[in-house]
């Protein structure tokens, strides 16, 4: 029996140490956080507020220099760059200004 609690244990440690955080949430540096902000859902999903303001979900992708694309609509793109593990720049016309990783509004 206590054998089975030990293996329980280290199992339910080792499953707790491989999460890792569900979503990566900015803020545009000066706006208003209630529509300038957007989350890296997964390694391939952003959601973002548009004109509207929209609530909207694309895929984007990240290179290893840290440049990201993300496919707005067809024939549609927003570019940033990750300056550092906190820090995003955004370009005109869709996420320009400088965005700070941030906690979820939720």
């Amino acid at each position: 029996m206590k054998l089975r609690n030990i293996i329980f244990g280290l199992l339910l440690v080792l499953a707790a140490s491989s999460c890792k955080p569900s979503a990566e949430y900015y803020v545009l540096e000066g706006g208003d956080p209630n529509i300038d902000w957007f989350e890296f859902v997964n390694d391939s999903t952003i959601n973002w507020v548009g004109p509207g303001p929209l609530s909207l979900q694309s895929i984007y992708e990240e290179d290893s220099e840290g440049n990201i694309v993300v496919y707005v609509a067809p024939y549609s793109k927003g570019y940033m760059k990750r300056i550092d593990s906190r820090t995003i720049e955004g370009q005109v016309p869709f996420f320009e200004g400088t965005w700070k990783k941030s906690r979820p509004r939720r």
